[in-house]
């Protein structure tokens, strides 16, 4: 466990996205100033601007080594998160998520630091029971079989070198204010910017897919409790409990009193159909999700239309 008696130099890979923006916002704001956090990333999908943060690629191994040394904890979440993309372009989502993730852990292992991976509940595949950390990896997309890759990468660094202090994080779906609208943004986010304009709400399939939602302030709260070294070595972040993407958009139409119309197109390639976590291990360490779905998606109405919410 680290010691916190003095402040902790964490680098935070990709933290101009969505949940490493919320992080860093932790690290630098929630947290008792314990932190001393830095964003590293490459600004191709990212919108978000930190302070102090630092422009590089985790492709560019030199820079990577560079940045590594200066700080105590690497949370390595620098990844190409579209599935829509990865099937396009399988090449570069396998250098980002790869070996992006090699040389991280390369840079860690030489310089002897923390890392926390930031894997996805992807990996996993389809299944309709609720999936805990033992249950086999059978990614559907080359999204998935990237962030595989990388699961597996750090799983193996661990069993290989046995003092390679690294912790895997299994995010299932996260949503929350902030979060982008365009084609790297989640459904949510994107069902609630169609609905302000009445604009169609757009379904891939029947609607009946399942997801299990986190609020991204709850995934922060296990992240931190990672970097402490309060948590296991593999564990999911999840809720346990699934909603229908058809049930989403109705809720987001209620919520934003819009005339919207919910349309149906196409299934999409390589979509999961259903996902449910199991995070029974995170719960035994302490941690709980603290934000009722319900709430967590009234926040993000009244974000985007501008208004105060809560966090």
């Amino acid at each position: 466990m680290l010691n916190m008696s003095e402040k902790t130099k964490v680098l935070v890979t990709g933290g101009c996205g969505f949940i490493g923006n919320w992080l860093m916002r932790q690290l630098a704001e929630g947290s008792g100033g314990d932190y001393i956090a830095r964003a590293y990333d490459n600004q191709m999908w990212s919108t978000n601007l930190v302070p102090d943060m630092i422009i590089g690629d985790v492709r560019d191994e030199h820079s990577v080594f560079q940045q590594v040394e200066n700080f105590d904890v690497i949370v390595h979440m620098a990844a190409q998160i579209n599935i829509d993309h990865s099937i396009q372009d399988i090449k570069t989502t396998f250098e980002i998520n790869a070996m992006g993730t090699a040389n991280v852990i390369n840079a860690c292992l030489k310089m002897k630091k923390k890392m926390v991976f930031i894997s996805s509940s992807e990996i996993y595949g389809s299944h309709n029971r609720p999936i805990n950390e033992e249950h086999p990896l059978n990614g559907q997309s080359p999204y998935a079989a990237s962030k595989i890759a990388a699961d597996r990468l750090c799983y193996s660094a661990m069993q290989t070198w046995p003092g390679f202090d690294c912790t895997i994080v299994r995010p299932f779906n996260n949503y929350g204010p902030k979060q982008r609208a365009d084609g790297y943004g989640g459904v949510i986010a994107k069902f609630i910017a169609a609905a302000l304009k009445d604009e169609p709400l757009t379904i891939y399939g029947d609607g009946n897919q399942c997801r299990d939602y986190t609020y991204v302030l709850d995934t922060v709260k296990a992240l931190e409790m990672a970097i402490e070294g309060r948590m296991p070595k593999i564990f999911n972040i999840a809720t346990g409990r699934t909603y229908a993407i058809n049930h989403i958009a109705e809720m987001i139409l209620h919520f934003t009193s819009s005339k919207s119309e919910i349309i149906h197109t196409e299934p999409r390639q390589g979509e999961v159909e259903c996902l449910i976590g199991d995070a029974t291990l995170a719960r035994c360490y302490g941690w709980e999700p603290g934000t009722d779905f319900m709430d967590g998606l009234y926040r993000c109405v009244k974000y985007a239309k501008g208004e105060r919410y809560d966090d």
